[in-house]
Parts: C-alpha cells; structure tokens; sequence
C-alpha cells in the first residue's frame, strides 16, 4: 500500500523517477489499470450512494399517498374501477368505512413497506449498471486514445510500447480523486476543473518521459488524435450530404 501511495504522490507532484519506475515494472499495464479502476471505483461511489438516497423518500412518499388515498375513499381503493358500477348503498358504505378506519392505516402501511422492495431493487440494478457502464466507457476511452497518442507519437519518434503507454498514462487519474468533493457547490467544479487540468499536466509528462519525445512533440503527438477525429466527423458529415444530395 506505502508503494501505491508513494506512486501516486510522486507523480502527483511530477518527479520523473516515480514515471521512469513506473515504466519499467514488470506489471506496468496492470499496476496502470489498477490504479485507473481504483480511483474511478472511488469517485463514482458518492454518486452512486446519492442515487440509492434518493430514491428511499421518493418511495416513501409515494406510499405514504397511497395511505392517504386508501383511507379517504377505501371501498375504492378496495374495487379500484368496478367501484363506478357497484351500487352500495350511503349508509353501508358509512357502515364499512367506521369499521375499516381502526385498521385500515395497518394494513395500507403493511403493504406499503413490501411494494417499494420490486422498485427499489430496480433502482439499485439500474445504478450499479450505470455506474459499471461509465466506468468502462471511461477505461475504453482513456485506452484509444492513449494507442493513437502512441501512434502519433511514434510516427514523431517516440520509443514507448502500448504496455508501458497505457501504464504510465493512466497516473494522469491521480488528481482526479479530487473528484470525490464534487458534490459539494461551487468548490466541487473548481476542484473538478483543478484535477483535470493537473491530470492532462501529469498526462503529457507520462508520454513524455516513456517515448523519450521533447514536450513540444508531446503534445502536437496528443493534440494530432483529436484534430485527426475533427477532420473524419468532418469528411463523413460531407460525405452523408452528397449522398443524400444525390439521392
């Protein structure tokens, strides 16, 4: 754990040994994917408790109108639709709702404990597939973009493999468990914004220091991706146009 630690403030603080070490363990990748899932797992967890929270008063208050509904009208509650077509007469109905009102809020709060459970296991499943979803769009989008810096960067000279890339690269998560506080108004989005900038900053470092490249290249090698994904919408968009245009 002191070894982690260690990692990741040195690289927070962008002390060059911490990423040459780094890139030469034998378990770069897996150390990088590692630290990736731990601190996306982190970060993501405070959202996701906030959705299990959220959800608890909804129901309650949900239910608690059904009690309410329940016991003003409780013969329609008790025939739902058919109670318009069944004719019972006033002092019958007087008759049955004295007698039901003592336990009526029993039996309505029973089943209001056991109804919310189908709906808000839902929720919890929904949750954690949402949380599951972003989290490997997350990994999926850092890994492709770290193989066409890679590219880019080789092409300019860069001397890195995907291992050492996608390990050394993703140290650029490290400021990002700032992240956690982003619940909290005004300083959360400072915060958010800090870390990324401060996460692209550890970022051009890493491929930097792993493909031996100045920092000039460093960055035309990692802007190049994004302008070459500009150009592509671009061209596939005129593309589109002229075959509908044809069509």
């Amino acid at each position: 754990m002191n070894e982690w630690l260690k990692l990741a403030r040195d690289a927070a603080f962008l002390k060059t040994d911490a990423f040459t070490d780094h890139a030469e363990h034998e378990d770069v990748m897996k150390r990088g994917i590692l630290i990736f899932l731990a601190i996306a797992l982190l970060v993501g967890l405070i959202p996701l408790f906030s959705d299990f929270a959220g959800v608890i008063p909804s129901i309650a208050a949900a239910r608690q109108a059904q009690v309410e509904a329940f016991l003003s009208d409780p013969i329609g509650s008790l025939l739902g639709p058919a109670a318009a077509f069944v004719e019972i007469p006033p002092d019958v109905q007087q008759g049955i709702i004295e007698n039901m009102k003592p336990w009526a809020d029993t039996v309505a709060r029973f089943n209001s404990l056991l109804m919310p459970f189908p709906r808000f296991i839902k929720v919890i499943l929904e949750s954690l597939g949402d949380f599951t979803s972003t989290i490997l769009k997350g990994m999926g989008s850092w890994m492709l973009y770290a193989v066409l810096v890679l590219l880019f960067a080789k092409w300019l000279g860069g001397k890195a493999n995907i291992q050492t890339m996608l390990g050394t690269t993703a140290l650029f998560m490290v400021p990002h468990i700032l992240n956690v506080l982003a619940f909290i108004p005004i300083m959360g989005p400072l915060l958010g914004l800090a870390a990324a900038i401060w996460g692209l900053v550890i970022y051009v470092k890493a491929v930097s220091i792993v493909n031996e490249l100045p920092t000039g290249k460093t960055i035309l090698a990692m802007i190049l991706p994004i302008l070459a994904g500009i150009v592509l919408v671009i061209v596939l968009n005129l593309l589109i146009a002229a075959l509908s245009a044809a069509g």
